[in-house]
């Protein structure tokens, strides 16, 4: 049994004070758009302070309650996700929701929670690690199984928090790579819409080149030569000119003929030589820079001479350089058909970011406009709470969940909203602190991953909200009007202060 002093000593309160204060803002804000909504939230804030009441009672029946029950809760989120694809509600396109009592439950706030809890007590294990295969690729299935079923919805916008659980297991020790790729392929994707795929694809391998050789000129070994830099990067240009040249002769462009008319090959096989030729001299470049800084290699002649250690390592490096690049120039080519291929709502969502909303306002660009207007209006020091004319005048759907923000840059000004910034970032900064003073990998884990769900929540609503980012429907953690939402960041909280609670002492 724990005393009172005791559970008292381990709550940690900036943390309680901060979410009470973004609910009591939110609260306000969302009565300004709305009154009957401002009621509504109060009672579920209320209701939400029940459930964790009853909640606290259970888990206080075990020390390790969340790391012994984590299979069951993720059984039951994963159920539940199916479940939601036979018997849920379809809103906005997304078949995303049960409707119970006239309220909307949202299935993938449970599975966030569980997730996390799943991964941590995997990492848990004595002896697993991350550096471990095995290991990785049983946390990289718990996070694929779910999120295949949320692409299914489909729910773009929680297919993106899921890069929380990522990010957490990053601090555990897990390869950047894993994150870096999933970045890289999807400014790739951008882009490739916005620019030629060619044009785009010659300038990126330019980009490798000179990261590859900026990186072994700062940091790589004493061996570093520039006569062999400046060998490479001839082989790279002289290379990257003659495929360049290639492909843009191989399009209509006034010829009579084409190249790849001549050689009678079809655009995808001609592509793909091209890709592969493209691939090539990526590996050529790295794997020149490479050799040139190896401490046993002083001349091609002397290849036979290096260490078996170094040609493995040389081996690995290129093919890592080879799959990389060859995956990016799939994507790169294949851009704007797959965006061919998205819904219309989810293409203009994405070309609204290049072309901006006007062109598209009256369909997906609609709500970013008023929303920028809203803010924009709002200047210095706001119109004042309940005093602003374009949420008066609901020119934005739904203001009161998703685009909550533009009515505190409207009512509140620059000053409000850089002052919720802040207490944000305050928030997300006290739950890193915390974490880093877990002694058990479950609970630091998991208070990662919850400090990093609410950072990509924040980054993202306040990102579409401002038009740098696509809209997706991500909820601004507890100032957004919601109820699964709402409970599920409240109950994410309460788990963090649970197991910040149980550590043998507690910095409070």
């Amino acid at each position: 049994m724990y005393t009172t002093s005791r559970y008292k000593k381990g709550i940690d309160w900036p943390i309680v004070i901060m979410v009470m204060i973004i609910m009591a803002f939110g609260v306000a804000n969302i009565y300004s758009v709305d009154p009957d909504y401002g009621v509504k939230q109060v009672v579920r804030i209320g209701l939400g302070f029940g459930m964790i009441a009853v909640f606290a009672i259970i888990t206080s029946i075990s020390r390790n309650f969340f790391d012994l029950y984590a299979f069951v809760f993720y059984i039951v989120g994963v159920a539940a996700l199916v479940g939601v694809l036979f018997f849920g509600r379809e809103i906005n396109g997304a078949k995303a929701w049960y409707s119970i009592g006239g309220v909307g439950i949202q299935p993938v706030e449970l599975m966030k929670i569980a997730t996390g809890l799943m991964i941590a007590h995997v990492l848990n294990i004595p002896g697993n690690d991350l550096n471990r295969p095995p290991v990785l690729l049983t946390c990289l299935g718990l996070i694929a199984i779910p999120a295949v079923l949320i692409l299914l919805q489909p729910d773009v916008g929680s297919l993106f928090v899921f890069g929380a659980f990522l990010m957490a297991m990053y601090r555990e020790g897990m390869n950047p790579i894993i994150i870096v790729i999933p970045i890289v392929l999807a400014v790739v994707f951008l882009l490739s819409v916005l620019w030629d795929a060619p044009l785009f694809i010659l300038g990126f391998g330019m980009i490798v080149w000179l990261v590859i050789t900026l990186v072994l000129f700062l940091f790589g070994q004493r061996n570093f030569s520039i006569q062999n830099m400046y060998s490479t990067m001839g082989l790279y240009i002289g290379l990257g000119i003659f495929f360049f040249a290639i492909m843009v002769l191989a399009k209509p462009s006034g010829f009579s003929f084409t190249i790849n008319e001549v050689f009678s090959l079809k655009d995808e096989i001609f592509i793909s030589i091209t890709s592969a030729a493209m691939a090539l001299i990526s590996f050529l470049t790295a794997g020149g820079i490479y050799l040139s800084n190896l401490e046993n290699y002083s001349s091609f002649r002397n290849f036979s001479k290096l260490k078996a250690s170094n040609s493995r390592e040389l081996l690995s490096s290129a093919s890592v350089v080879v799959i990389l690049m060859s995956i990016v120039l799939a994507v790169s080519y294949n851009a704007n058909s797959l965006l061919e291929k998205l819904p219309k709502h989810q293409r203009e969502r994405i070309m609204v970011l290049f072309e901006g909303e006007a062109k598209y306002r009256d369909t997906s660009g609609y709500n970013l406009l008023y929303s920028k207007t809203a803010i924009g209006s709002g200047r210095f020091w706001g119109t004042g709470w309940d005093k602003g004319t374009v949420t008066d005048g609901r020119f934005v759907p739904e203001q009161w969940t998703d685009y909550i923000f533009c009515t505190v840059g409207e009512e509140w000004g620059f000053v409000g909203s850089t002052l919720l910034v802040i207490l944000y970032a305050a928030l997300i900064m006290r739950l890193f602190y915390i974490a880093e003073q877990q002694r058990k990998v479950f609970a630091r884990y998991f208070t990662y991953t919850a400090a990093s769900i609410l950072f990509l929540h924040f980054l993202i609503n306040i990102g579409m909200v401002i038009g740098v980012f696509p809209t997706v429907g991500i909820p601004l953690p507890f100032l957004s009007y919601g109820g699964s939402s709402l409970w599920g960041f409240m109950f994410m909280i309460f788990i963090v202060l649970k197991l910040n609670y149980e550590k043998e002492q507690s910095f409070i």
